[in-house]
Parts: structure tokens; sequence; C-alpha cells
């Protein structure tokens, strides 16, 4: 059974906000003007000016400035909008609205007077027990500062010129993660600081929260020895730990429930932050589109729950911007596609980000993939869109509109191997498997949501173990005649091997990657592409076809041809 702590029981879910009905022109958003915060306010205009002109020509719809709680509140009784003020009425005088990036808790985004105040409580990390710079998400005195900054940029700003506004709340940027690393953008104001991916609840308010949420989950402390196999005498004894290690205590062997309870606390206590600012945000800002700005890729120590994110977001009518994209395709698509699979499902919005630097060949691949997955946002760094790189966005301008892909094909993401570090190929075969079909991700919450009956194949090629819970919904649809896959042998978490109706090959397959070809000829019908030739093909609801030839190679197709790096768009008449 999965732990589900108190507070999270499913809700009605609004209408979604913001999000675009298929056909619409996709939201396009350029930012940052991180750069602009450290020059004098005249020349910041200047250059925004310049900005706001090139914007308009590239057809942006908005722009994305990273609005800083130390830029808004320098002083604890002192307000001060100017900067975003002058920002927000160039890109409007130019018809174009704003995301503004509102951050709060990462190091350069939280004022010198907070963190040097009494209510300060630095993020502690257990593996060496420093402190980084960014808040913790426990600090109990965080959350009414959250809601005097939330309550403050409401009644100052236009909620109408608002496209959405993306939420900054914890990690080293403001993504829905724990601390990672910095760089210069974070190193501005408070220089370097103690960094890595790791375990960042070592501060007291955290180890007082994971002992009342283990004392709720199990009662007595005898429950929870028998599922940890550990000798706690009580409670008082029980503290995070890390649970990659061999132990939670000294002299006990860790058991893989002990793991999961510790990694699903961790997550949760993530999502739990999340939806009060998501709570906040419905009570100040009721009317105006809210996205959480998440990232990395989903590993268990980022503490970011992918689709326990998105699933709770749809229950305030709020969506996510997945923040990891680059120049690859196909890394782009196995990092992006976990959200873009929850949120899809959830039928609220979803937009992706890069992580850093993409190249021109990756403008496209990026265009594609935001297409592709039915994305309602595409958010660039180019700022503006000009020159060669503008001319490539110019080009495939045009296909940033809301589409409906038609994907009948799944991937079983288990998060539960994942968390016990048992999940380490997924996407890498991802990628390969991309290559022979489109597909979508389910993991156990959104299988839990019923979205598995919503797909005619599942594909389980890695991470064997779930939860039994989970195993049972598979074995359901499967004998109800869905087509299930398994390279691997699927077991439950206390290891029983569980025999699943799966599909048999008449040829056992020698590699994955004849694994794949025999489920692509298996299902010609559902599989239009079906070849692994780095050249990607997404059918849509309405039976057209998009198709990016990642290739070096000319492709041609009904007396089309699609140049290298190119994308080719097909409608079901065969004209393009």
């Amino acid at each position: 059974m999965f732990w589900v702590p108190a507070g999270t029981a499913q809700q009605p879910s609004p209408e979604p906000l913001g999000t675009l009905p298929a056909g619409a022109p996709m939201h396009f958003t350029i930012g940052n003007d991180v750069a602009l915060q450290v020059i004098p306010l005249e020349q910041a205009r200047s250059q925004v000016q310049e900005i706001a002109g090139g914007a308009k020509t590239a057809e942006v719809t908005a722009f994305e400035p990273y609005v800083k709680w130390m830029l808004l509140q320098p002083e604890e009784n002192r307000w001060d909008f100017t900067f975003y003020d002058m920002q927000v009425d160039l890109y409007q005088q130019q018809g174009i609205r704003w995301v503004p990036f509102l951050i709060a808790g990462p190091a350069y985004a939280t004022p010198g007077w907070f963190k040097e105040s009494q209510e300060s409580v630095f993020a502690r990390c257990l593996e060496h027990n420093q402190q980084t710079r960014t808040q913790s998400i426990w600090n109990p005195h965080l959350r009414k500062r959250v809601e005097t900054l939330v309550e403050q940029f409401a009644a100052h700003f236009d909620p109408g010129q608002i496209q959405s506004l993306l939420l900054g709340i914890s990690g080293d940027f403001g993504e829905t993660i724990y601390t990672v690393s910095g760089n210069g953008w974070t190193y501005i104001w408070d220089g370097e600081y103690h960094q890595h991916a790791g375990w960042w609840c070592g501060d007291e308010y955290a180890g007082r929260d994971f002992q009342k949420k283990m004392q709720e989950r199990y009662q007595q402390i005898e429950n929870l020895n028998a599922a940890w196999g550990s000798h706690f005498a009580g409670f008082e004894e029980v503290k995070p730990f890390i649970p990659t290690e061999a132990s939670p205590s000294p002299g006990e062997t860790v058991s893989r429930r002990a793991r999961l309870d510790m990694i699903r606390w961790y997550r949760q206590s993530m999502t739990d932050y999340a939806e009060f600012w998501l709570q906040t945000c419905k009570k100040y800002l009721p009317k105006v589109p809210v996205l959480l700005c998440t990232g990395g890729d989903g590993s268990a120590m980022l503490g970011a729950d992918f689709s326990q994110q998105a699933i709770m977001a749809a229950r305030y009518g709020y969506g996510m911007r997945i923040t990891n994209e680059g120049s690859n395709y196909a890394d782009n698509f196995a990092g992006t596609r976990w959200v873009g699979s929850a949120c899809r499902n959830l039928s609220t919005y979803f937009g992706y980000e890069p992580a850093g630097e993409v190249n021109e060949r990756g403008i496209a691949a990026r265009i594609y993939n935001a297409a592709a997955s039915g994305a309602d946002e595409l958010f660039v760094y180019d700022n503006p869109p000009a020159g060669e790189r503008g001319a490539i966005y110019a080009r495939y301008h045009s296909l940033l509109v809301k589409r409906e892909p038609k994907i009948p094909v799944a991937v079983f993401l288990s998060k539960t191997a994942q968390e016990l570090g048992l999940l380490t190929d997924l996407y890498p075969h991802a990628v390969v498997f991309r290559d022979y079909t489109d597909f979508d991700y389910l993991d156990e919450s959104l299988i839990e949501q019923g979205f598995l009956d919503r797909y005619q194949v599942l594909v389980w090629t890695d991470g064997a173990v779930t939860e039994e819970k989970t195993l049972q919904q598979i074995e359901k649809w499967a004998l109800a005649g869905g087509s299930l896959y398994c390279y691997i042998q699927p077991q439950t978490v206390e290891g029983r091997l569980w025999k699943l109706p799966a599909k048999d090959f008449a040829v056992s397959p020698s590699s994955l990657a004849s694994f794949f070809e025999q489920i692509a000829l298996s299902h010609a019908g559902l599989i239009p592409d079906g070849r692994a030739d780095k050249v990607y093909w997404t059918r849509f609801k309405n039976d057209s076809v998009l198709i990016l030839n990642f290739s070096d190679q000319v492709y041609e197709i009904n007396n089309h041809k699609i140049e290298p790096g190119g994308i080719g768009e097909f409608q079901p008449d065969g004209k393009n």
C-alpha cells in the first residue's frame, strides 16, 4: 500500500487555468533579467526597450523576469517595485505580457536582512552536517514571509498582464527541488556556498517532522521496528538518514521499507511545501494561471516527485514547467516526457525550458519536443530570438500550436525501483525506444489515477520492483486486453516474483533493440515509425504527423524531403 500522508486526499479539480485549447497558438516565452539586476536602472531600461522591440518582431507572447524577494523587499519595512514596474510597462507597450518568476528561499533571492535574522533556517545536509545558503523548506518562519510576499505582489501588479505566474520555491535557482549546484547567477549576492546533490534534511525542524510523520504512519514504535527491521526504543530515536547507506542507526541493517519511507517523506515534504505556495496563490491571485517550476531528472535525492507534483497542482487548476532540456531531441524527450505525460493526462498546463545553452540544431529539436508533447508553452533563453538563431525560430514558428498527440504506447516508470536505486538505465533505454515510437511514461501514481486504461501497450524495460497494488492494477489491465511487454521479471518490494500476463515472442529477443523491434512489428498499425534511424514521428488525434529528422541524411517521404535537423508536417490528405 502506498503511504499517502495526511492532508493529501484527492479533491475535486477546478477548471485548469491557462490551459490552451487544441489549435491555439502556443505560449512563446523568453527570459531572463539576471544581468539587468546588477546595472543602473536607466541602463537596464535601455536594454529592456531593445529586447522588447526584438521580442515583438519574434512574436514572443511573454517575457520572464526573475522577481526576487530580495529586490522587492530590500529592507524588512520597505517594498520597492520600481525595477519590475519598468519592465512590465515597456513590454506592455509592445503588447507583450509577462511571466513573473516569483522566487523566495534560494540563496540568490532571499533578502540579506532575513538570512541574518533569527527567523532564518538554512538547509543542512546529512552527508557533512553543513549548511547551505538556501532556506530549509521546514523553516516555520518562512511561510508567513512567503504569504506576505505573495500578498504584496498581488496587491501591486495587474493580474491581466500576467500570462502565468511561475513559482520559485526552493533549490538553487527556484525549482521545486532541493539544493544541487549553483553558478555565477547564484553567487552574485552571496558568494559560493556549500552545495551538492544530497539529503538536505539535517535541520531540527526537518528532524521533528520526520519523527511526526513516522509516528503518524506506524502509531507504535513496535510497528515501525517490524517494518524496518530496527530496534528503536521510541520515536524520539528515529531521525532522517541517508537511504543509500547501510543503516539508519548504528548496528542496524536498513530494509527496503525503511529506505522507501525515508525517501517518500523527503519527496512528499517538497510536494507539501509546494502545495502551501499554491494555496497562497489561490488566496491572493485566484484567477492567475500558476506554474510550479521543477527540474532535474526526477531522482529521489533531488526531491521532485514529478507525477505527484502534477497531480497536486492540477487539484488547484495549476500546471508545471520542467527545466531540463538541452540540444539533443531524444535526451530532451526522455527527461521531459514524465512531466508531459502527467500534465497532459491531467488536462493541465505544462511548458518546457532548457537547463543551459542550446545550439542551433537544438532549437528545432526543442520546438519539435514541445509540439509533439502537446505542451502549452516553450520557454527560451534567446533574449530575444535574433540573427541566425532567430531565423530558425521564425522558420518553425507556425508549429508552435497546442496539439493533441495520439499515443497508444506507454513505458512503465517504477518510482519504487527508482527510490531503491534500481532504475539507472530507464532514460538511456527510453532514448533508444523513442526512435521506434512515441510513448508516454506511466508510474505508480499515474496508474492509480486510472490513466493506464487510456493506452493499448505497456512496456516494462527497467526497475523490476514496485508495490503489490500496482502489480495488481497492471495485471487487471492486461487481462482486460492490454498488451504488456516485460524485459524484466516484476517483483514486489519484499522480493516476491510476480507473474504478469505479458506477451511472449516467437523468438526470445537477443537484445533490448530486438525487443523494441518486435514490439513495433507486433503493433505496426499503432506505431507508424518502427525504425531506429534518428527520424522521429508523432501522430496526432486529427491524424496529422510531425516528423523530426535528427539524422545526418536527407529523409524522403511522400515525395518530400526533410533536411538533417529539420521538421516536416504532414496532413491526413498527404499535403505538407
